[in-house]
């Protein structure tokens, strides 16, 4: 027999990492329930705001404005004869004949506009579709692969 000249230590350190599967599923998952617990936290801070929108339009006073669509201003003369404005600027209004409705409880100094039922419906359908991706992918995380036996 022939001598082979081989160093069975070679590229050896004692300090090889050993892959271990549950560590790497768990790694993996955390980070797909960090993006999830995010989203429903922003869904949970979306369904108050839109409340608190359907509280306003149902309660709060309302002021039709004339709204300029190159500023994104919406112009309304308050209580005082005089000409006021607010921003439009974040929200997504109903806007009909060049007006727009305003809501203000008692003091108009404080009017603000409402976005549309089609916003909010777009908001929860991009978060919802978040957290469904990020519920697959903690699903198929879990799931065990199931390989055929059959050798081809």
């Amino acid at each position: 027999m022939g001598k082979y000249d081989v160093d069975l230590m070679d590229g050896y350190d004692g300090k090889a990492c050993i892959y271990d599967e549950k560590k790497e599923k768990r790694y993996q998952s955390t980070i797909w329930i960090c993006i999830m617990v995010c989203m429903i936290l922003a869904l949970i801070r979306g369904v108050t705001w839109h409340m608190e929108e359907v509280y306003i339009a149902l309660h709060y006073q309302t002021l039709e404005a004339e709204y300029n669509e190159k500023s994104d201003y919406a112009y309304y003369v308050d209580a005082n004869g005089k000409m006021q404005q607010c921003s439009m600027d974040g929200y997504e209004v109903d806007i009909r004949d060049g007006k727009v409705t305003l809501y203000y409880n008692e003091d108009m100094s404080e009017i603000r506009p409402v976005n549309t039922f089609w916003f909010w419906g777009k908001v929860y359908i991009f978060l919802g579709g978040i957290i469904a991706v990020c519920a697959w992918r903690i699903a198929r995380i879990y799931t065990k692969k199931r390989h055929s036996d059959v050798a081809e």
